[in-house]
């Protein structure tokens, strides 16, 4: 697939998220409908919450995960499309899914690869949102779960809000714009699945 107007070529990955992100940003925006009645809005108590999935992994299937961490090392910790991952795919977008229950945000899917996490021990975690100025402007929902670490697993703060700690297997999904930083607790590094659900541009 040729860049538009040169003749470099995008490698596959980039390729297919050009092609799934095309008809989001096509989509045809109305523009705002200027008023003062408040009632005229729908509310979302949830835009800014957070959802915590419990089991949303077994202990099994996290070491089972952890297992090809080691050969995973060379792709960025990503973890690949194919029949023996197809399973991690489809409990993800499950989570995502039972989770937007209550964000209720309009949302096509997991377009990137999803991916293994490290967290060290040691240092001050930085302060990070997950979307940005380029094509992952169209993430919506994060979701963050450790997989390993038993009740002592990693901590999330989100803007002043603190997460008790994570047991290995526990889902958390947060709108991907909340400010958040990961504090790993107990001394020891942390692995974790991070996954990204993208929609339509915000409205």
């Amino acid at each position: 697939m040729s860049r538009k107007g040169g003749s470099q070529r995008m490698g596959e990955p980039q390729a297919r998220i050009a092609r799934i992100l095309q008809p989001i940003r096509d989509e045809d925006y109305a523009g705002p409908q200027f008023t003062t009645d408040r009632g005229t809005l729908a509310h979302n108590p949830a835009v800014a919450d957070i959802e915590t999935v419990p089991n949303a992994l077994s202990a099994a299937e996290c070491e089972r995960i952890m297992q090809s961490a080691h050969a995973l090392q060379s792709s960025g910790g990503r973890i690949p499309r194919h029949d023996d991952t197809r399973w991690i795919y489809e409990r993800v977008a499950g989570v995502f899914e039972r989770a937007n229950r209550k964000f209720r945000f309009r949302v096509v899917g997991i377009i990137e690869e999803i991916v293994i996490g490290a967290y060290s021990a040691t240092g001050n975690p930085p302060w990070q949102v997950d979307c940005a100025h380029n094509f992952t402007a169209n993430r919506k929902l994060s979701l963050s779960l450790p997989l390993s670490g038993g009740t002592d697993g990693a901590g999330l703060e989100f803007a002043g809000r603190e997460l008790a700690p994570i047991a290995a297997g526990t889902a958390v999904v947060y709108p991907s714009f909340l400010a958040h930083r990961v504090n790993p607790l107990g001394g020891e590094a942390r692995a974790a699945l991070v996954a990204f659900a993208y929609g339509p541009t915000f409205e």
